[in-house]
């Protein structure tokens, strides 16, 4: 008697071992309509299948690999299961937006959480907690738009980088191994766009205050 149980390994068959695993889906039709159900099969494996473990890719592979050109999830894909990141990349399908801005309104993760697994595949996530007002390469106004943008350019030493709150399909682009970055934006950190929002809030003060000045009048 085999124990229908996912991922258990049942009985030897010879040299060969079963496991029990998800079927198709099928429909069956009930008293109230089509209903949709799916069944348990059972998959014969040789032990030696069972015992290999699968090797081993990079994250830049992981990535590569992913169908239907969604490579802004590759850096999550150990993180979240297959059927939810399948699911957002239908719906991003379906809308015309990035499958990670999904997943966030979703609250399948955190945009800061996803910002922290993107940076790992060569950058940074910036927290603002190092930089001055100072710091930054813009006035008040050009400040303002900054955090509309998602843009902010920042001096590091005698170095420029460029301060990222991916919004759009930024995300894919920087993603994507098979795209080159702008000249540009060789050097830059991501930041989520509530960080990067009350940064600007902070250091903005006086062109707020014009404008609003500027409004009433």
């Amino acid at each position: 008697m085999y124990r229908p149980l996912s991922g258990r390994v049942g009985k030897s068959r010879g040299r060969q071992r079963c496991k029990w695993r998800w079927g198709p889906t099928v429909a069956v039709d009930g008293v109230e309509g089509a209903a949709v159900r799916r069944a348990k099969t059972r998959v014969w494996l040789p032990d030696a299948a069972l015992r290999t473990n699968p090797p081993r890719r990079s994250r830049h592979e992981l990535v590569a690999s992913l169908p239907d050109g969604c490579p802004e999830l590759g850096c999550v894909r150990h993180l979240l299961p297959r059927r939810i990141l399948a699911a957002a990349e239908r719906r991003a399908k379906s809308i015309g937006v990035g499958a990670e801005r999904v997943l966030i309104c979703a609250n399948a993760i955190s945009e800061e959480a996803y910002l922290v697994a993107l940076s790992s595949l060569g950058t940074s996530f910036e927290r603002f907690d190092k930089i001055s007002r100072n710091d930054c390469l813009v006035d008040g106004d050009q400040l303002l738009q900054a955090a509309a943008a998602g843009l902010l350019p920042v001096r590091e030493g005698r170095r420029l980088v460029w301060i990222v709150a991916p919004c759009g399909d930024t995300a894919r682009r920087l993603a994507d191994p098979r795209r080159q970055h702008p000249a540009w934006l060789q050097s830059f950190r991501l930041t989520s766009s509530d960080r990067l929002r009350h940064f600007v809030l902070k250091h903005s003060q006086r062109p707020l205050g014009r404008r609003a000045a500027k409004a009433c009048a």
